[in-house]
This record gives C-alpha cells, sequence and structure tokens, in this order.
C-alpha cells in the first residue's frame, strides 16, 4: 500500500473507534497490544543497557547501541539512563501523569547538581523527587567489624542529596518561575508543593554490594536481608535497581493474552 493508503486507513480507523463501531471488548484488547508491544520494546531496551560492564561508554560496542537506542552521542552512562527514563518513565511507573525533568532548585551550595534528574505528579497530586545512578552503582558495602552490610558512600550521597532536594521544593526554593508553573499546571491544588517523597534508582542485583559473587552463602543471604531492612527503613524515600524496574514491567505484560 502507498503512503497515501495507509493513512486514509488510519483516518478510517479512528473514525470508526470514535463513533464507536467496533465493541469494548475488542478495543480492550486492541489497547492491551499496544501496550504490551511498547513494553516489550522498552523492557528489551533497558536490558540491553544492563549489560554494559564500565562506566566508561567510549568503546565502538557501546557508542553503536547507544546510537541504535537514542540516534544520538552519550558521553556518560548516567546520562544514557537519564535519556532512557526520560522518553519511557511515563510506561514503567505508571502512577504518573507528568514527568518534568532538570526543574532548577535554589539554595543547594553543597550540592554538586542543582536539580533533581526528574519531578514526576502522580496521580494523586503529590510531587516526587525521581533520581537515576547507573546499575553498576552499589549500594551496600561489608562491614566486617559488625558483621553486617551497611550503606555505600554512594547510596547515603544519593540519599542525603534526594532529601535536600526534598526539603527545596518543600520549601518553595524553585529558581524559574517558568519550571514552577510548569509543575503547578498539573495540580489540582495552586499550591501542592508540600511533603514531596522521592525515587533512587540504582544499581542492579548483581551489583547490589562490591565483590559480590565472592560473598559466602551466609553473607548472600545476609545481604538481601539487610538491603531489605535498610531500604525499608528511609523515610519518603524508596529504592529500586534497574532490573527491579524492568522486573515489574515484564511481570504488567504478563497479564496480557496475547
Amino acid at each position: 500500500m502507498s503512503e497515501e493508503d495507509v493513512n486514509s486507513l488510519g483516518l478510517l480507523f479512528d473514525g470508526m473507534i470514535k463513533k464507536e463501531v467496533f465493541n469494548k471488548d475488542y478495543l480492550k484488547k486492541l489497547d492491551e497490544y499496544f501496550i504490551k508491544e511498547k513494553l516489550d520494546k522498552i523492557i528489551k531496551n533497558g536490558k540491553e543497557i544492563l549489560l554494559l560492564k564500565k562506566d566508561d561508554i567510549n568503546s565502538q560496542e557501546a557508542k553503536e547501541l547507544i546510537r541504535r537506542l537514542f540516534n544520538d552521542n552519550i558521553g556518560q552512562l548516567e546520562t544514557v539512563w537519564q535519556r532512557f527514563f526520560e522518553n519511557y518513565l511515563l510506561y514503567l511507573f505508571f502512577s504518573y501523569k507528568k514527568i518534568i525533568p532538570k526543574v532548577e532548585l535554589k539554595d543547594l551550595d553543597n550540592l554538586d547538581k542543582k536539580y533533581p534528574d526528574f519531578i514526576g505528579v502522580n496521580h494523586y497530586d503529590g510531587i516526587d523527587v525521581i533520581e537515576i545512578k547507573t546499575h553498576l552503582k552499589n549500594i551496600l558495602v561489608w562491614d566486617g567489624s559488625h558483621n553486617n552490610f551497611a550503606f555505600s558512600s554512594e547510596m547515603s550521597k544519593a540519599i542525603i542529596q534526594t532529601i535536600n532536594y526534598m526539603d527545596a521544593i518543600s520549601d518553595d526554593k524553585i529558581r524559574k518561575s517558568k519550571n514552577k508553573k510548569d509543575l503547578l499546571a498539573y495540580l489540582n491544588i495552586d499550591e501542592n508543593l508540600y511533603r514531596p517523597k522521592g525515587i533512587i534508582i540504582i544499581s542492579s542485583l548483581s551489583k547490589i554490594s562490591k565483590n559480590q559473587n565472592k560473598l559466602s552463602e551466609n553473607q548472600k543471604k545476609l545481604l538481601i536481608k539487610d538491603f531489605t531492612k535498610l531500604r525499608n527503613s528511609i523515610s519518603n524515600i524508596q529504592v529500586f535497581t534497574f532490573d527491579e524496574i524492568l522486573s515489574i514491567a515484564e511481570r504488567y505484560t504478563e497479564n496480557f493474552k496475547n
């Protein structure tokens, strides 16, 4: 078929949907089909990024992958993940109606970066600060003197950074008025920047701790236990690994029939 024929069919199909020619069961199947197709592609792309083994992404293989996924040259692994979530976060977190990247905040002289990666507006008109690290960062370190795991310096820094962002938003320290207007435009209440929550996406199940493959069996069991205990202990902040995010999406697609 010619491009004109395809466009005509699209207009015909769109008109038939609007006029409710199709029954609801068929439209539901159609919705599920396209959602599943989209999520399958997103999951596949995410898993390909997870295969990158180094923060340095200057290898030819990494460059080709990034060009294929984003049609762009990107120099840092963290930026690769930021671009991935900028494109797909609304598909992976269904609780958001709007994602706003790079909202610059005031009075953060103690931080190198003055803005969170994303601010999410959820369907309950609440605000979430979303911070993206990389799948190669460790969350925990082994504390031999106490025979348990503790947060790594990278994870502790991410928590403090996220808390500072949350505090700045609560105190209405958004630098540009345009950013604030964009944010409030998606809220039902004119001023609803109070008590934001945080989400940190970091590490992967094989990188939770450094030299994870060298841990004893008891240490591996303790690793999972301490990871659960520590991330549940952080007030108003959720911690996810990158492969957990993709696994949640995979389980969601399994609910759809082929």
